[in-house]
């Protein structure tokens, strides 16, 4: 299994970037979000922060993937005894916060 980029990751419009690690391509961009597509062929199209549908989806989907590595560190710190229960009932916390926009 190979290993994610390193959070703490972050989201700004329709792009999820990790702020100054070298293992991520130009500018940190982890990824773009694109509108979603019912065909079975992907095809590209930015996300329009203005005038989309599914402009809402699109950045809520953008938060959760920004916050995968917290709640990754929150999982495995509670499963695996890493920190204290308080400790990882706040780390719960933060990680849904900063999924759902509310950090």
């Amino acid at each position: 299994m190979s290993k994610h980029t390193p959070g703490e990751w972050m989201q700004k419009g329709n792009m999820v970037f990790a702020p100054g690690t070298p293992e991520c391509n130009e500018g940190g961009n982890i990824c773009q979000i694109s509108e979603p597509r019912a065909s079975r062929y992907v095809e590209h199209k930015e996300v329009s922060l203005r005038d989309s549908a599914d402009r809402e989806e699109a950045l809520a989907n953008a938060r959760l993937i920004a916050s995968a590595p917290d709640l990754l560190a929150a999982c495995e710190a509670y499963l695996y005894g890493q920190k204290e229960p308080r400790e990882c009932e706040a780390m719960m916390q933060s990680a849904i916060r900063k999924a759902k926009g509310e950090a």
